[in-house]
């Protein structure tokens, strides 16, 4: 049996995870590109996400060429012409969710978290995450939740030599919530 403070912070994360999937939709709906290709950085009070510095909102045909830079500078090795996997809806909606994750956490086990969480998923020829692996977390209920909502993405696949590819998208996340 939950307990009434457990059952009000999966309350508060489900209405946080339908808003935000609302706000995502509105905002791919109504095409504002108005913000640059800057770090997410999503603060209250005194907590604060900062992630990847590609426009989240684009897909990965939407980004600009500086964005692509960026994007394929996090493989050591890609050859001209291909590319990685990458969310077919932008980064923004999971930021979002990681964003509500460390709320949820927040408010159910009353810890402040600060630190990395980084992580890898592997996309299949046909942009489905066949596998996650975890390299740092701040906190393993963070964890937990980010490789479970991860394994839902789907993803544009990776392009090897002109033809879908298996490739390791990676994911950061900088916590601060002290």
């Amino acid at each position: 049996m939950l307990s009434r403070f457990t059952r009000q912070s999966c309350g508060l994360f489900l209405v946080g995870l339908c808003l935000c999937f609302q706000q995502a939709k509105a905002q791919s709906v109504s095409g504002d590109s108005a913000s640059e290709s800057k770090p997410i950085v999503t603060v209250i009070g005194r907590l604060s996400i900062q992630t990847e510095a590609i426009n989240p909102q684009q897909s990965y045909e939407g980004l600009s060429a500086k964005d692509r830079a960026v994007l394929h500078s996090q493989w050591e090795q890609i050859a001209q012409g291909d590319e990685p996997p990458y969310p077919i809806d932008g980064l923004q909606p999971f930021s979002e969710l990681m964003r509500l994750c460390l709320i949820s956490v927040l408010l159910a086990k009353k810890e402040l978290i600060s630190g990395e969480l980084i992580f890898f998923v592997t996309v299949d020829s046909s942009g489905s995450v066949v596998e996650t692996s975890l390299l740092a977390t701040p906190n393993e209920h963070i964890s937990n939740l980010a490789l479970r909502f991860a394994q839902d993405i789907k993803f544009k696949s990776a392009v090897c030599g002109g033809k879908p590819c298996k490739m390791e998208y990676p994911f950061r996340f900088r916590f601060d919530s002290r």
